[in-house]
């Protein structure tokens, strides 16, 4: 029922952040929205829990439903990145609990992965990040460690990991670099799917 739900509040957040009208009302109902999908896919993840390490993730899901509120508004946009950044070590905390990975696999994946983070760091986003080169910098590591950990299952978590990558990847961009067309459909569909696989792969684990 709640991923469902939570599947219902992300098409009608989508909807609302594509009206031409955007004003005070409008913007304050996007935001509930948003944080109610998050909250829903949580609620989905907390009903599905079976073990006491993948709720450790749910409440990942949780933090980052505090991270929607803050990112909202431009004055508490850094409270919103630490509240993710939060959440990005708590899903880290879950998945290395949830998942092994064993051997010189384990180093090459990280590597790889931190590798194209800072690639994308330094030549797309570094000249324009100002006074937030630091903040930036530390929750790039943090979602990047958080896509590796999830590596060995190669499944819904892995997939929705991505996505979120991807989707905070376009709205750094967009925030530091320059406006991407259809920003808030691509940013939040791919946000969306990914918190709900993470959601998802709690429940079936």
């Amino acid at each position: 029922m709640w991923g469902i739900l939570g599947i219902i509040l992300a098409g009608l957040t989508i909807l609302s952040k594509s009206w031409k009208k955007t004003d005070t009302k409008t913007r304050l109902l996007s935001t509930i929205l948003k944080v109610f999908t998050t909250i829903s896919f949580a609620l989905f993840a907390f009903a599905g829990v079976d073990k006491g390490l993948e709720i450790i993730i749910a409440y990942g899901l949780i933090v980052c439903a505090l991270g929607d509120l803050f990112m909202e508004y431009e004055n508490t946009f850094m409270l919103g990145m630490l509240s993710f950044l939060v959440g990005q070590i708590l899903y880290i905390s879950g998945f290395l609990r949830t998942y092994e990975m064993n051997g010189w696999d384990k180093l090459l994946y990280f590597v790889l992965i931190l590798t194209g983070g800072l690639c994308y760091y330094f030549f797309g986003l570094l000249k324009s990040l100002g006074k937030d080169k630091i903040p930036v910098l530390v929750y790039l590591i943090a979602i990047c460690t958080m896509l590796w950990s999830t590596i060995p299952s190669m499944s819904s978590a892995t997939a929705g990991a991505l996505l979120f990558v991807i989707s905070d990847s376009l709205l750094a961009y967009d925030k530091y670099v320059g406006r991407i067309k259809n920003r808030d459909f691509l940013v939040l569909s791919t946000y969306f799917i990914g918190q709900f696989l993470i959601a998802w792969s709690v429940v079936v684990c």
